[in-house]
């Protein structure tokens, strides 16, 4: 075993062989793609101002940041797109570490989960008990809530359907499509023997 530390770019899959940036030529038997995430872009959002913070790093400290700043009685707004996307659960973990977070800081403040979806796609008794019952007081769960747009650079409100929500911070997820690596290899020609391939 080699570890090889460049970028894919390309994959021939009738014979086999991976091409990196740097211009190597790796040839396999077997292929396993784990190509990160993309997402859609939402019409409005910055995410150097809005992050996402699905990806680890930058995002994930600015969300925690912005966390941080949100004032007492002030509220923190997340959205999560329809299904199909990759973790079903996460979105709604989030809300309840959102939640546990201003609690354990006696901040008042309350979260508001701007669901696309006719209701909670991952466990949603676990998490309709969790909405209820523990952070009740301050998760406020909005089901058939699809985000259009971000309006205002200061005014920071999104409409979900006809209502528009004023807000401090928020965490966005956008759809997230398969990367231009996975269209690439989807697209490729397949050799008669590629039943032995494993390409996930």
């Amino acid at each position: 075993m080699s570890l090889v530390a460049d970028r894919a770019v390309g994959i021939d899959a009738v014979n086999r062989i991976v091409t990196t940036q740097n211009g190597s030529r790796i040839p396999y038997d077997k292929l396993v793609l784990a190509p990160g995430i993309d997402f859609d872009a939402v019409p409005g959002l910055d995410t150097a101002v809005l992050p996402h913070a699905w990806q680890a790093g930058p995002q994930t400290l600015a969300l925690k940041g912005q966390l941080d700043a949100v004032p007492a009685g002030g509220t923190f707004v997340m959205s999560i797109p329809p299904a199909p996307y990759r973790c079903p659960p996460g979105p709604y973990e989030r809300a309840c570490l959102l939640a546990d977070s201003l609690l354990r800081r006696r901040r008042a403040g309350r979260v508001i989960v701007l669901d696309a979806n006719n209701d909670v796609v991952a466990e949603p008794h676990t998490f309709h008990t969790a909405f209820r019952t523990t952070y009740a007081s301050v998760i406020e769960y909005r089901p058939n809530s699809v985000v259009s747009r971000r309006t205002g650079p200061t005014r920071r409100s999104i409409p979900p359907g006809d209502r528009s929500v004023p807000m401090a911070p928020t965490s966005s997820r956008p759809r997230r499509p398969e990367s231009s690596l996975s269209r690439l290899v989807c697209s490729a020609p397949i050799p008669q023997h590629a039943g032995r391939q494993s390409i996930h």
